[in-house]
């Protein structure tokens, strides 16, 4: 066959002769490929390698690559007529064309030498070469490779996306050389801003110059050495050679008058994106959750062998699957580059995870993004934070883990749905993602059927699903081909893929787990076969199989079946805890370290034989190190259903107990274990002194302290352990001594990170009081560490924070020593006290009270300094905490005799029982705490920083009577006048203490307590403490007048006081006292609107200056929740909604004000999903009456059991435990309440309360009466009162707050938002009836006016928000008042 023009016909019939088809033509750029795949009748591909791997000729699954290029150094031979000269010509007059390694000749450029040597002769051809050769030399060192290096450096830094959407401004001077006009060129030069963008940062003004210089002579070289050119940059970058050529084009439309303006504003805002990626990539490097490199990914290349999570990569396309992996290539292409939320859907097991991974490695490896963020690893409320500002810079990465119980016996459906967290989370991201119309953010989600099916309809709107079926047989045969690393072909082969297809779910999976099999048996197919065909198309019976062959406990050979009951009970104990721990890990996460795993099973076989060491042979380390990751789901879900076979098969659901028979030939021998749930408490108490004896001698102190710092804290460990290796000279030496391996590594480290079952463990080991003894007899030295500590942080006047990890990690081994003392209990607690301050959660702080309790006896002052630093008001603002403080406050009164820890002590107990009970009883025992400090400085202090919750409570001064009830309606001012008279005299007595310091008088006492509120020296201290004490006495008056409905002097006392918090820089209290300021202003103004703009003022600063500790997302928590419903108030009604779902998870942070936020917004007209009666009731729990919570809750939804109520109402009566347990738990039917003596009527009106809820009459006449009892005959209120149902006089009477009495009024006008008729009615007479409640309780209060100017709003629009001012705004200001 003669082919016209073609120039080296004997190399390509060489080609088309020798290769089968089909294949992919891959070679160099310009290289011939199109001319030879029309010409030669090829049906393949076509593609430019971009890897020097590529150019390695390929077989084996899929299409055969075939490499096509002309070599340079064989061109003479392959060239055909007039193409010999001219390639003789090429070869003296130029220079060799390389790329990726190789010399070849570009057909096109011999093409045109051709055609000069038939037109000019030899001389014009030879002067065509020089000419060219000159140019390509040129250009070849303008366009060195090392600088294209840098370039790629300046996309890895930020992601080419991000940098093309931050330079769109280039448009403006930028046209492609003048072919089109600016305004048509715009889109085309937009695709690439990014390229011309970082060309211009890293080559620089004087490149441009030249490379603008050499415009004519680069359109001049010959086409196929400018793609060659272009191509060797485009390989650097991972992009392709057109985007590269037309990038360098562009850069010849530039306008050079501006091109110093346009280097300046291109390095600006390249500075501004690092600075963003620095700071996110700093909040989350503690959870690993950032991948900026493929191998971090878990994807590599070695030997040329792709990876993907340690496993071989077999790509899907080159086994008949290539339309369905292009189609999930394109739409991962398209998310990344335009932002939106992809779902890659399919069975489980069937290789979406993998094929994603490769995916997003290769979007790395081009540098499209900076990075992959994987959302499993992150926290819940880190999740609005990450969407916020990954921008283009990162992709979303999302594979949930949602193990459940599968079919086995031929049922239709699952017998557990997936886990509600998935579901929620892809809801969150997608709504998170999605804003004003728009996609902020690029997602992509690996989700199994199931999961997608759970989301609702709106979510699946904002999703692109693509269907991911890699059931191919080819696909599964090389599966195992590739896992077994044997050369298996044939119909046998192909016959057991089709059996694996077949499965229900898992076909990759299976397949890979078949292919590993096949490897450890030496390539025989039988052994496979037969696994395979047992498990008889079904996925989890084919992993149980494999679990019992992988552990040995039934297993197949030709000799027959064989099963090891006493191996199954070794490693039932590991697999029931591997189950507790593994729960809410990901695939791939390491559960426990395999070293405590083999240790575990030795252990546990020594002790089933009664030997001292384990007589049999146990499976090998690799068994051990594939226990102590997760597995995929399906993996899983057979290790659980093994753990616990005893267990499900006595199980109530029927369908449970159906699996388990179903799988009764794998699962007998589980059965026998009979294993029950198994914790890090049990394994203490069972292997803690085989434990001991392995770490016998060990002397690494003090990484075991941050070690267990960190667990107790719940915090990660390995940052702090990192942040240790920058330690300062004064800490150096522990450092060290807590970088060095030690043998507590294996036992308690995977890959550098405490894992789930390790952290729980040190935790135990604290609070249980079993520390191992290497480290327990070390509490001498642990209290010297302790004693430096401290010394260092007082020397340098603060701390960091692995160092206070540190510190609580050492207090808790002092605290556990068998010898302790006074000095040693309050030195570990002085060290501890930082870990409290910076404690990220609530819970946190409990745990820490926990551990460090031993000490309290030896050191009860210092332990009312740890009190001290925990009463926040977001610990206290959990039920359970405050009552935990209530009660070691209670226990320390007896106990400290020091006035510096009774000051601390008096400022802790204000802070917590005002806000559960503001009762004169614990007012009076406030004052008594007062009265019995006798340096009188320290007195005035306490009392200061003890005003505001006093104010807060309504309640007087220490020094000054309470206002009787006879005098009510004018208690407020009373209570005015005692706090002006209060404020004059702490504001004298705080000048005389100013005085005393500037003489330097400080009491040793005086000294002892700014010792525990700060580490700075003393004359720094005092400063700091008096500049706080006349803050607070400020914001406490102020508090006062906001009350008194004095708005223009509360306004400017909250403003003194936030002016001094600021200058301070404690930012917490600065944005409280000013977000008091602000609703001050908000509550006087005439144009509330206006006003309240200062709110979205405040969200701003909060933004700058939030920190993930406790005290500050509580603070920032209210914050928010003005700021939303400003928009909402000021008609942003969409504004509004998009940040409550981004960050509506910070609302959390204060339920009250979550709860009472939501049904504003959603009065205001926010789309918001309404608040659950679980949250509601949480909402309420101190602000409802103890006695009327039974009754509150049934009222609401949620009754509580019958069998529940009578000890209810008896905790809530006060009723002593052995009352209750004489005369009502062992009572049939009703109870002789004459029995109860003093408790017999709140016991009576409890019961009642709820029985009238559920129906009885009596009990509802009974309340009423009591009642009329408590309030004044022919008062409007007990009319109203006398007009409602059970339900509706419970909730009324139900508030023992304002802010409850605000929360259930919002919820009555939202429910009747959606009622119709005498229900409507019902509703609004309630909602009436809450504010005169509100009216009436708070009279003489600014709470009467607002709460009266509702009741008048509702009565007059009816209820309606939208469409009456007056409600709108008295609603808005009784809000304002209260959150």
């Amino acid at each position: 066959m003669v082919v016209a023009g073609d120039l080296f016909a004997p190399y390509n019939k060489e080609r088309a002769d020798r290769y089968p088809f089909p294949a992919v033509v891959v070679g160099p750029p310009r290289s011939g490929k199109t001319f030879f795949r029309t010409n030669y009748g090829v049906e393949a591909g076509e593609k430019i390698a971009v890897e020097k791997s590529e150019l390695a000729e390929e077989a084996g699954g899929g299409p055969y690559r075939l490499v096509y290029y002309i070599p340079w150094d064989d061109a003479e031979r392959y060239a055909s007529g007039d193409a010999k000269r001219a390639v003789e010509l090429i070869k003296r007059h130029f220079t060799p064309v390389e790329y990726l390694g190789v010399r070849y000749m570009p057909p096109g450029f011999v093409a045109e030498v051709v055609r000069r040597l038939e037109e000019g002769g030899e001389g014009a051809a030879v002067k065509y070469l020089e000419e060219q050769r000159e140019a390509y030399e040129k250009f070849s060192t303008l366009l060195a490779p090392d600088k294209w290096d840098r370039v790629r450096e300046v996309f890895k830094r930020i992601g080419y996306f991000t940098l093309r959407e931050a330079v769109s401004f280039l448009t403006e001077v930028l046209c492609i050389a003048g072919a089109l006009p600016v305004s048509k060129s715009v889109p085309l030069v937009s695709k690439f801003l990014d390229l011309v963008a970082a060309v211009i940062k890293v080559f620089g003004k004087n490149w441009i110059t030249q490379w603008i210089e050499q415009g004519e002579r680069w359109r001049g070289l010959h086409e196929d050495l400018r793609k060659v050119l272009a191509w060797r940059a485009a390989a650097k970058l991972g992009r392709s050679g057109e985007e590269v050529e037309k990038a360098l084009d562009a850069l010849y439309g530039i306008d050079t008058t501006k091109l110093e303006e346009v280097v300046k504003k291109i390095e600006e805002k390249l500075a501004e994106l690092e600075s963003g990626v620095s700071r996110l990539e700093d909040r989350l490097k503690p959870v690993n959750a950032v991948y900026t490199e493929p191998e971090e990914l878990g994807v590599e290349r070695r030997d040329g062998v792709l990876y993907v999570m340690g496993a071989p990569y077999v790509d899907p396309a080159r086994h008949g699957l290539a339309q369905a992996v292009d189609e999930v290539e394109r739409k991962v292409r398209e998310v990344v580059e335009r932002g939106g939320v992809l779902a890659i859907v399919g069975p489980r097991g069937v290789g979406k995870s993998t094929l994603a991974r490769a995916m997003l490695a290769e979007v790395l490896r081009r540098a499209a993004v900076r990075g992959v963020v994987d959302v499993g690893r992150l926290g819940h409320k880190d999740l609005p934070y990450v969407v916020e500002r990954v921008g283009r810079s990162y992709v979303l990465f999302y594979d949930p883990s949602t193990p459940r119980f599968y079919e086995l016996g031929g049922l239709e459906k699952p017998l557990e749905g997936p886990s509600p967290e998935a579901p929620g989370v892809v809801a969150e991201l997608v709504n998170l993602a999605h804003r004003g119309g728009r996609h902020i953010a690029s997602a992509v989600l690996v989700l199994p059927v199931d999961v997608y099916n759970a989301l609702g309809e709106e979510v699946k709107r904002r999703i692109t699903p693509v269907v991911l079926d890699l059931r191919s047989v080819d696909f599964l045969a090389e599966i195992m081909r590739r896992y077994s690393g044997c050369q298996l072909e044939g119909e046998r082969l192909r016959a057991l893929a089709e059996e694996i297809a077949k499965s229900d779910e898992g076909h990759t999976l299976i397949a890979r787990l078949v292919g590993e099999e096949l490897g450890r048996r030496g390539c025989q197919l039988e052994k496979v076969e037969e696994m395979v065909k047992a498990a008889g198309g079904k996925a989890l019976r084919f992993m149980l199989i494999y679990v019992n062959e992988m552990l040995r406990v039934r297993w197949r050979d030709p000799s027959g079946t064989y099963e090891d009951e006493d191996v199954a009970e070794i490693f039932s104990q590991i697999l029931a805890a591997r189950q507790y721990y593994s729960r809410d890990l990901g695939p791939g996460r390491v559960v426990a370290p395999p070293l405590l795993l083999e240790r575990w099973a030795r252990w546990r076989c020594a002790k089933l034989f009664k030997s001292e060491r384990c007589p049999r042979e146990l499976p090998p380390k690799e068994v051990y190190s594939w226990l102590s990751r997760r597995h995929h789901d399906l993996i899983e879900t057979a290790l659980t259903l093994a753990a616990y076979a005893n267990l499900l098969e006595k199980a109530d659901r029927e369908d449970v107990r159906k699996i388990v028979e179903d799988a009764e030939v794998e699962l007998r021998v589980w059965k026998r274990a009979k294993t029950s749930p198994y914790t890090v408490v049990h394994f203490l108490v069972e292997y803690g002194p085989d434990l001991e004896r392995e770490w016998e001698g060990a002397t690494c102190l003090e990484k075991f302290a941050l070690m267990l710092g960190a667990a107790i804290a719940d915090q990660p460990y390995k940052p702090f352990a990192e942040a240790a290796e920058e330690a300062e000279e004064d800490l150096k030496d522990a450092a060290e001594r807590i970088g060095r391996r030690c043998v507590i590594d294996g036992y308690l480290l995977a890959d550098g990170e405490l894992t789930p079952f390790t952290r729980e463990l040190l935790r135990a080991m604290a609070l249980e009081g079993k520390m191992p003894k290497p480290f327990a007899s070390q509490h001498g030295k642990a209290l010297e560490e302790v004693e430096k500590l401290v010394k260092t942080w007082r020397e340098r006047g603060g701390f960091k924070r692995w160092e206070a990890i540190y510190g609580l990690g050492l207090a808790a081994v002092v605290a556990r020593a068998e010898a302790l003392d006074r000095d040693a209990a309050e030195k570990a607690l002085e060290a501890a006290v930082p870990a409290v301050q910076r404690a990220g959660s609530p819970i946190a702080v409990g745990v820490i009270l926990d551990v460090l309790s031993q000490l309290k006896e030896h050191a009860p002052s210092w332990w009312v300094a740890v009190l001290y630093a925990a009463a926040t008001p977001a610990v206290v603002e959990q039920k359970e905490l405050a009552e935990r403080i209530l009660e070691e406050v209670e226990w320390a009164k007896e106990r400290v005799e020091e006035d510096w820890a009774r000051a601390l002590l008096a400022v802790a107990y204000a802070t917590v029982p005002t806000k559960y009970t503001g009762s004169e009883e614990s007012r009076g025992d406030l004052c008594r705490l007062l009265g019995g400090i006798h340096d009188p400085d320290l007195k005035t202090l306490a009392e200061i920083n003890t005003l505001m919750p006093l104010a807060e409570g309504g309640l007087s001064p220490c020094g000054v009577d309470m206002c009787t009830e006879e005098a009510r309606e004018g208690c407020m001012e009373f209570l005015e006048k005692a706090f002006e008279r209060k404020k004059g005299e702490l504001l004298s007595k705080l000048e005389e203490l100013r005085e005393k310091v500037k003489k330097n008088k400080l009491s040793p006492e005086l000294e002892k307590y700014l010792a525990a509120l700060s580490l700075a020296r003393p004359p720094v201290a005092i400063q700091i403490v008096l500049s706080v004490a006349e803050a607070t006495l400020y914001h406490s008056f102020a508090r006062v007048k906001l009350y008194a409905g004095k708005l223009e002097e509360a306004k400017k006392y909250y403003t003194m006081a936030a002016e001094l918090y600021k200058k301070l820089g404690q930012w917490e209290n600065y944005l409280v006292a000013s977000s008091l300021a602000a609703r001050a202003g908000v509550l006087k103004a005439v144009d509330l609107l206006n006003a309240a703009e200062i709110f979205e003022k405040l969200w701003k600063e909060t933004k700058e200056h939030i920190e993930p500790t406790a005290g500050m997302m509580y603070v920032a928590s209210g914050v928010l929740a003005k700021y939303l419903v400003y928009l909402a108030a000021s008609g942003s009604i969409e504004k509004a909604a998009e940040a409550l779902r981004e960050l509506g998870w910070l609302l959390s942070y204060r339920s009250d004000a979550h709860i009472a936020t939501l049904y504003m917004l959603r009065l205001l007209g926010v789309v918001a999903e309404a608040p659950d009666t679980g949250e509601l009731l949480k909402a309420l729990e101190r602000y409802a009456h103890p006695l009327l919570k039974p009754a509150l809750a049934a009222s609401l939804g949620a009754p509580p059991k019958p069998i529940d109520v009578a000890s209810m109402c008896a905790e809530a009566a006060e009723v002593t435990p052995d009352l209750y347990k004489r005369v009502i738990e062992t009572t049939e039917g009703d109870v002789d309440l004459s029995q109860l003596g003093e408790y017999a009527w709140p016991f009576a009106f409890c019961l009642d309360a709820y029985k009238a809820v559920t129906g009885d009459m009596e009990a509802l006449n009974r309340i009423r009466e009591r009642v009329k009892e408590w309030l004044m005959e022919g008062s409007e209120l007990l009319s109203v009162l006398d007009r409602l149902d059970a339900v509706g006089l419970v909730q009324v009477l139900a508030p023992i707050r304002s802010r409850g009495r605000l929360i259930l009024l919002l919820r009555t006008l939202d429910e009747a938002r959606g009622a119709e008729g005498a229900e409507r009615e019902r509703l609004l007479e309630l909602a009436r009836t809450h504010a005169l409640a509100g009216k009436y309780e708070y009279r003489g209060t600014i709470g009467e006016t607002l709460f009266g100017w509702v009741a008048d709003a509702v009565k007059k629009c009816g209820g309606y928000t939208n469409n009456c001012e007056d409600l709108k705004l008295a609603l808005l200001k009784l809000y304002y008042l209260h959150i």
